[in-house]
């Protein structure tokens, strides 16, 4: 089994890209680093340091599941930064979707706890929330296999 992580270089990301090598998985891990740290990075695993949303553009037939991890993650920055928040939580799974429709992958995508408290509070959760909006229309439409994981304290 092949499996890519986008936001790979994360706590979470880094974390579950251990465990996938040590399940057996060949890992494939997507990330510009512009959160995540290099120190991170497992030997055994293959890197991209790109934009995920620009590197997902071809499909990949060898990629089995794809645990799309990579966002803005925190909500003070969307408040001044809507449209970057937007673009790579809300669009970014778009592109994530498709990837996964052309390569017949199944997608693993990291939600988040903010939905509970209410969608328009903040950009962070409305783009979020978009994400899974996202995926849910694949799964309905172009019966994308996809699940969410909606992440709390980690």
């Amino acid at each position: 089994m092949k499996a890519m992580v986008t936001g790979g270089l994360g706590f979470i990301g880094s974390n579950l890209v251990d465990r996938l090598i040590r399940l057996g998985y060949k890992v494939l891990v997507v990330d510009d680093l512009s959160s995540g740290k290099i120190e991170f990075v497992n030997g055994e695993a293959e890197y991209v340091y790109e934009d995920f949303k620009s590197f997902l553009a071809c499909p990949d037939k060898s990629i089995d599941v794809v645990f799309h991890l990579a966002a803005e993650a925190r909500i003070q920055p969307s408040f001044e930064m809507p449209l970057y928040t937007c673009e790579n939580n809300s669009y970014g799974s778009a592109v994530v979707a498709e990837f996964a429709r052309r390569s017949d992958a199944k997608v693993v995508y990291a939600g988040s706890s903010s939905f509970y408290g209410g969608v328009y509070l903040n950009p962070y959760a409305f783009a979020k929330w978009q994400g899974e909006e996202v995926f849910k229309m694949y799964s309905a439409v172009y019966n994308t296999s996809a699940g969410i994981a909606r992440f709390f304290n980690v």
